[in-house]
């Protein structure tokens, strides 16, 4: 197969899915990459493992802070810029004689406009829907009374975000394939966009994400981007709680304005020692799984969830809250503990784990058996690889 692949994706679990998908679809099949300026290369690159790449250009363009009045008009300007930068993609691909297009979504965040322009067969991977626009609970509500200032920013943002869905709900229908990341996320494209996507679930390296011999350290840890989503606020204050309070070790690969600060606060306040982890590499991520006595997953509505399975490859029980799609990898008393949304069935568990060496070591080794034997990266490939060829 000669396959074209689009993605503008940043650092994170999209771009690990797609770096080790693309890795085993190298072997046998011409692929060529189409990204655009801004795409994060530098986090598991794509160019040695395909056959050409292709970059095209797209600057983030914003205005200074004294002008920030002006961002919803920048916002809009942002997506024109998008979908001409989408049509030139769509050109060289249309023109390049592949048999099919494989599309990631990414930055700066609709389903790709290139799938309404494309005249070959594209399977769309749809990691998840713009989330802010669907989801009440997706950004942390720092005011819950009447805000003016509030209202006049929800206004002004309206025609962008009456374009953003439009583009986004009028793209991805033009994909022959949409395939999710698990049932939740297939629910969440149903009644979002009406459209019966398949479920391609990811997978984790087992060798690389392994069992180490080193020492335990009474912490617990929270992977994921800083930001209000992934629920370290909640894994702190659930902590809080505890009489014997671990320490906290939370990595992630990016940062959004202000959470870093907001959740070292909310350490201080509770008592909580927290190290913050940015940016390191997996060497660095399996060897904080191995010295960690348990993983915390406080994630909203988690799409699917990388950090479940590496940490189970990594031998190191799970505790995560029962929803989104991270229940999916997850067997509950088995390879980890599943609690509601509630902070004092959270700390419970966890302190369970803490204190129960035999049970925590049996999760344990159940969950790197469960990672080894159901959710390796070969088989997600595979099932991929199947997928191309019945939509050529």
């Amino acid at each position: 197969m000669r396959i074209a692949v689009f993605h503008s994706l940043a650092s994170g679990g999209a771009k690990r899915t797609l770096y080790e998908q693309v890795k085993r679809l190298s072997a046998g099949n011409d692929i060529d990459l189409f990204t655009i300026t801004g795409a994060d290369d530098r986090y598991l690159p794509l160019k040695g493992i395909v056959k050409n790449r292709y970059e095209f250009k797209f600057v983030e363009l914003w205005p200074p802070k004294p002008l920030c009045l002006l961002n919803p008009v920048y916002s809009l300007l942002r997506l024109v810029r998008m979908e001409n930068v989408c049509s030139d993609i769509a050109k060289a691909i249309n023109a390049g004689k592949y048999d099919i297009a494989y599309v990631t979504h990414g930055l700066p965040g609709p389903a790709p406009s290139l799938l309404s322009r494309l005249k070959i067969p594209s399977v769309y991977y749809c990691q998840e829907p713009p989330r802010r626009f669907y989801e009440a609970e997706f950004t942390r509500r720092t005011n819950s009374g009447f805000s003016f200032a509030a209202l006049i920013r929800k206004a002004s943002y309206a025609p962008y975000e009456y374009f953003y869905k439009r583009s986004d709900r009028k793209s991805i229908g033009f994909a022959t394939c949409v395939l999710v990341n698990s049932l939740y996320s297939q629910k969440r494209v149903m009644d979002i966009y009406g459209i019966e996507a398949k479920v391609l679930y990811h997978g984790v390296d087992a060798d690389r994400f392994s069992p180490l011999d080193v020492s335990k350290e009474n912490a617990v840890i929270s992977v994921g981007a800083l930001h209000s989503s992934k629920g370290h606020d909640f894994v702190i204050e659930s902590l809080g709680l505890l009489k014997d309070k671990p320490k906290l070790f939370i990595v992630a690969d990016r940062e959004y304005e202000g959470e870093k600060v907001f959740l070292l606060n909310l350490a201080r306040q509770k008592g909580v020692e927290v190290e913050i982890f940015q940016g390191i590499d997996d060497e660095k991520l399996c060897l904080l799984y191995n010295t960690a006595r348990a993983c915390a997953c406080g994630q909203i509505n988690e799409p699917f969830g990388l950090v479940p399975l590496e940490a189970m490859a990594c031998g190191l029980p799970v505790v995560a809250v029962d929803e989104g799609g991270l229940a999916e990898s997850i067997i509950p008393g088995e390879t980890g503990l599943l609690t509601e949304r509630n902070r004092e069935q959270f700390s419970s568990s966890i302190a369970k784990l803490l204190r129960d060496q035999e049970l925590a070591k049996r999760l344990g080794n159940a969950g790197r058996k469960q990672a080894q034997e159901n959710w390796p990266w070969d088989k997600s490939a595979a099932e991929l690889k199947k997928i191309l060829w019945n939509y050529l």
